[in-house]
């Protein structure tokens, strides 16, 4: 699967569970796929949980309980079953967790390449960090005016490598 088939995938999926709004212009999602960018790698570690979780379960019905001295023979098909179900839901979750974890580096790898060395700690400290705009205008020694202005900026930057067919379109509607 090409690199571009996985993005479409995640960004279809991370829409489904609530990540991204449907119907937004390339502005916006970006904007709000910054925003969970945190919450979706995180997700990873809870993908994980559900595998192990799987994983006991599926020995737990894979070793039957007998007394001593007793053998098992034959095979329950209800636990085969189960034991199945549980194995392909564990691929399953397996998958997703690879693709959304390629689809983080992917993010973080077009905000390293598109931006500047100061404009790649102003996002990462606005939308990783969640730091105040108000904190940074501190820091650095300006308006809040200006730290949109970098940030949308940056947005657009990045946008355009995320979505470019969409920012396409957009462009011709």
């Amino acid at each position: 699967m090409e690199e571009k088939e996985i993005i479409k995938i995640v960004l279809d999926e991370l829409t489904n569970r609530g990540f991204l709004r449907k119907n937004q212009n390339t502005f916006e999602t970006t904007k709000e796929l910054l925003r969970n960018l945190n919450k979706i790698e995180n997700s990873v570690n809870y993908i994980q949980n559900q595998i192990d979780s799987l994983n006991l379960k599926a020995a737990c019905l894979d070793t039957p309980k007998l007394p001593h001295g007793i053998s098992f023979e034959g095979t329950n098909a209800e636990t085969l079953l189960s034991v199945e179900q549980i194995e392909q839901r564990i691929n399953f979750l397996k998958q997703s967790q690879i693709k959304i974890t390629e689809f983080v580096k992917y993010v973080k790898n077009i905000i390293k390449t598109v931006l500047d060395e100061n404009t790649q700690i102003l996002v990462n400290k606005f939308y990783f960090e969640k730091v105040d705009v108000l904190d940074l205008c501190v820091e650095y020694n300006c308006e809040s005016s200006t730290i949109y202005r970098k940030l949308n900026k940056a947005i657009n930057s990045i946008k355009i490598e995320i979505f470019a067919e969409k920012f396409i379109n957009e462009l011709y509607s």
